[in-house]
């Protein structure tokens, strides 16, 4: 290594002046670009992406809650039926999601116990979805007594697995 040093500094003392001059502010130069470009820019950018995913999250999380108010009024506002069709929750549920433009997504619905039904969809739309669990908890008494949602690839569709629980028969 001492020996590169070496020839480099014979090599720089063979310069003529003018010449160093101009070989250090272009050092200089290169150094600052390669710092803006390799370091400072990417850092500014990745900041700059978060600063707007927390704005989306932020948007996201305020109409979710406007969303859910709406949902309290008008459960508060619209008499709830209970299943007086005489079908099963079984049946009753995979009716209404049929019904509700989820008939693709339905994946499986298979009952849980007396009062209770497992529901899987996948590459379901997330306001249909969401709409469809308004639905069922206002006309028909139903809860969700359990979900889990994965965001998918496609921009608003999402993977669920719901268990929705009806009134004791």
């Amino acid at each position: 290594m001492q020996q590169y040093w070496q020839q480099f500094l014979n090599f720089w003392m063979q310069l003529q002046p003018r010449e160093r001059i101009m070989l250090s502010v272009g050092a200089v130069f290169l150094a600052i670009t390669i710092i803006y470009a390799g370091v400072w820019q990417p850092i500014h950018n990745n900041v700059a992406d978060l600063q707007e995913s927390i704005e989306r999250e932020k948007k996201f999380i305020d109409w979710a809650k406007q969303t859910s108010q709406e949902v309290r009024i008008l459960q508060r506002n619209t008499g709830r039926s209970i299943n007086n069709s005489g079908q099963s929750l079984l049946a009753l549920i995979d009716s209404t999601a049929r019904r509700s433009q989820l008939g693709d997504a339905v994946r499986r619905v298979e009952p849980e116990g007396t009062n209770k039904v497992r529901v899987w969809f996948e590459q379901a739309s997330f306001d249909d979805l969401i709409r469809w669990v308004a639905q069922i908890e206002t006309q028909y008494s139903f809860s969700v007594a359990s979900a889990v949602i994965d965001k998918e690839a496609a921009s608003g569709r999402v993977s669920a697995r719901l268990i929705i629980e009806g009134a004791p028969s």
